[in-house]
């Protein structure tokens, strides 16, 4: 065997070894989500050795938390890709100033996850009345402000959908009232 190869395959197997322990965290990973994330993981990989053979690792966990989006009493969780790194491109995985990939991963009814990716900066999940909320930091050009002002949306879990008002509030004219 080549040596160049024998290193791929070598480095190869030792992060599977590594890379699956090292997502999970705090937390523990659901088996009946254990093979969507082998593929998910998988895709990953492929697409950093795509660019110059590049060598994939999970840095910092990686799947942030869990929440129940679809109230069906099963975990659904949410991948953050800036937990992941290539060695042959910085941004692959933590994009610019637009954000990196949030992929969250709602279980469906034949035992799968569909799954779902927002582009943001930053992410948490709040619960509002017993419902589970994708909050999201965007890049200020998504309310159509300057790219640093700060710009969040959240996001519900109905009819199969994630759903947010999408909107942009402005003032209310003032009428009636003393200056």
């Amino acid at each position: 065997m080549q040596p160049m190869i024998k290193q791929k395959l070598i480095a190869t197997l030792v992060s599977l070894t590594i890379l699956i322990p090292a997502m999970a965290s705090a937390q523990e990973i659901p088996k009946r989500f254990q093979p969507t994330l082998d593929a998910f993981l998988e895709a990953a990989k492929s697409e950093c050795a795509a660019l110059d053979n590049g060598i994939f690792e999970v840095v910092d966990g990686g799947i942030q938390f869990y929440a129940d989006f679809n109230q069906d009493g099963i975990s659904d969780p949410i991948i953050d890709t800036r937990a992941f790194s290539c060695s042959s491109s910085a941004t692959l995985f933590d994009g610019g100033t637009g954000g990196h990939y949030i992929n969250a991963f709602v279980s469906d009814d034949d035992k799968s996850y569909k799954q779902f990716q927002f582009l943001a900066q930053d992410s948490a999940v709040i619960t509002l009345g017993g419902t589970a909320v994708l909050v999201l930091k965007h890049h200020g050009t998504s309310c159509n402000l300057q790219g640093l002002s700060p710009c969040f949306a959240a996001y519900s879990w109905a009819e199969g959908k994630f759903n947010t008002a999408n909107a942009i509030i402005h003032p209310q004219q003032q009428t009636g009232i003393d200056k």
